[in-house]
């Protein structure tokens, strides 16, 4: 099977025609099976004035470590771009790392109940 970084993998995105958001990516591989997801959403649980928002990347643990949630995020940006948004939002509980590793830039630390999120940002001109 091949994941993300070679020849084979792609990236479906899945909206309701009518609407620009919410938009779903799937990531599938080259036989076609899902191999994680993600989707891009207008606003989330904290920060309603910033939008639209990466949200909910999710690999199965078999497929994690293949580039499969780099990749998905990836994807978002160039949605977000296609869709005229010149900025792209996250939040995430522990993966900083990674998302900076691809070009965001860490905004905030906040608490939502009692998880401790980084809030994070990303320009959609940069690939």
């Amino acid at each position: 099977m091949r994941l993300a970084g070679q020849p084979g993998m792609q990236i479906v995105a899945l909206a309701d025609p009518s609407a620009e958001l919410p938009l779903a990516l799937v990531a599938l591989s080259e036989e076609g099976e899902p191999v994680g997801a993600a989707s891009l959403q207008a606003s989330t649980v904290t920060h309603d004035h910033l939008s639209p928002w990466l949200s909910s990347i999710v690999v199965p643990s078999c497929y994690r470590g293949q580039g499969v949630a780099s990749a998905l995020a990836l994807s978002a940006v160039r949605e977000a771009r296609r869709l005229g948004f010149g900025e792209l939002y996250l939040l995430t509980p522990r993966n900083e790392a990674l998302y900076a590793r691809l070009g965001w830039q860490s905004l905030e630390v906040t608490m939502h109940r009692t998880t401790r999120l980084t809030i994070m940002s990303r320009a959609t001109s940069v690939n």
